[in-house]
């Protein structure tokens, strides 16, 4: 009896851990990620980042890395995957809510030289940084600004954290 009662705990158990599996997004993931401490990378067309995770929102992952924030689009037209790269053996942290998603840390460096990628240029677009409704503009000097949909940003970065460098 107790053989059985045993493995009827032990199948409840597979079932509740695949259904938490099952019903996890890459949010809960990478908050997961953040509160231990995990370093991880993360792949977008042309580039990657390595760092820890700063803060989370349903389409922001922001990444603290050598050369400062980078902050990912989650909900663009060429999403990231992510791998954890350094397991954490301590640290981490907890926030409270996120300050944001995306658009706001596109606003948060508004007026700013800024780095961007895009999913359709494998070269990251580099300029000051204005933000509209569906869009940023870009503006490099005295050429014509570039107007891009936020659909297609891959990322934002400060222009002083030079990313759009493999492995930055």
């Amino acid at each position: 009896m107790r053989d059985e009662w045993r493995a009827e705990q032990e199948a409840a158990g597979r079932d509740a851990q695949e259904h938490w599996r099952h019903t996890r997004s890459l949010v809960d993931v990478a908050i997961g990620w953040q509160h231990r401490g995990d370093g991880i990378e993360v792949v977008l067309p042309a580039v990657r980042f390595r760092g820890t995770v700063e803060e989370v929102a349903p389409d922001l992952l922001a990444l603290r890395t050598e050369s400062g924030r980078v902050d990912v689009h989650l909900a663009g037209a060429a999403v990231p995957t992510v791998r954890v790269v350094a397991p954490a053996s301590a640290g981490g942290h907890r926030t409270g809510q996120a300050t944001g998603g995306f658009r706001a840390a596109l606003l948060a460096r508004e007026g700013r030289a800024v780095v961007l990628g895009t999913a359709v240029d494998p070269e990251p677009w580099r300029g000051m940084l204005a933000v509209g409704r569906d869009h940023v503009v870009v503006q490099t000097g005295d050429a014509p600004p570039a107007y891009v949909p936020v659909a297609a940003l891959t990322y934002v970065a400060s222009a002083e954290a030079s990313p759009g460098r493999p492995g930055t």
